[in-house]
């Protein structure tokens, strides 16, 4: 378990009508074993497997969940892990991509 304190966060701004800047969702990176495992589960997948793959996708994104605020009956309340199944798969694609860290994937240090 990693000592840093690492977490990203997601806009959910614009996601429908009432959604603002206000609304996120925070999510902790993956460390090495994390993404080994998600890269465990996508590599026994088929070919073209998108159910399978935004499965991974939202299981992961679940697992690394922080916190965060939503819109729940017209009110913005804390999200919980669980709401994470309720977003759009592009969303939920979006959210993998960052807490695997992909835009880091070949840093220049």
């Amino acid at each position: 378990m990693s000592r840093f304190d690492l977490k990203v966060k997601v806009s959910l701004a614009g996601l429908a009508d009432g959604w603002t800047d206000e609304h996120y969702m925070t999510f902790k990176p993956f460390d090495v074993d994390e993404s080994l495992d998600s890269s465990d589960e996508m590599n026994k997948l088929k070919d073209e497997d998108l159910r399978g793959l935004t499965a991974v996708f939202k299981s992961s994104a679940t697992k690394q969940f922080v916190e965060g605020k939503v819109v729940v009956d017209g009110k913005t309340v804390d999200a919980i892990a669980e709401d994470v199944a309720s977003l759009p798969a592009p969303v939920i694609t979006q959210i993998f991509t960052t807490i695997s860290r992909s835009d880091f994937s070949n840093p220049k240090a």
